[in-house]
């Protein structure tokens, strides 16, 4: 889950119409756990992103793997 977010925030590009600095970083840590995942199950590159929660994206919370 992504604190702070609505429906509308999930829009790819979406920085580009609100370019606030709190949607910047949403779109930076989605763009970030996306990329995470690509990588892990496309590639078998795993940068670890995705075993649990992070300090560097602070807005994901209640994290779950499976």
């Amino acid at each position: 889950m992504l604190s702070s977010t609505v429906h509308n925030d999930f829009v790819y590009g979406y920085e580009t119409i609100n370019p606030s600095p709190a949607n910047r970083d949403l779109q930076r840590t989605m763009k970030a756990y996306i990329l995470s995942f690509f990588n892990r199950y496309l590639k078998g590159e795993d940068d670890h992103l995705l075993d649990g929660p992070s300090g560097d994206y602070p807005r994901v919370t209640e994290f779950q793997a499976k």
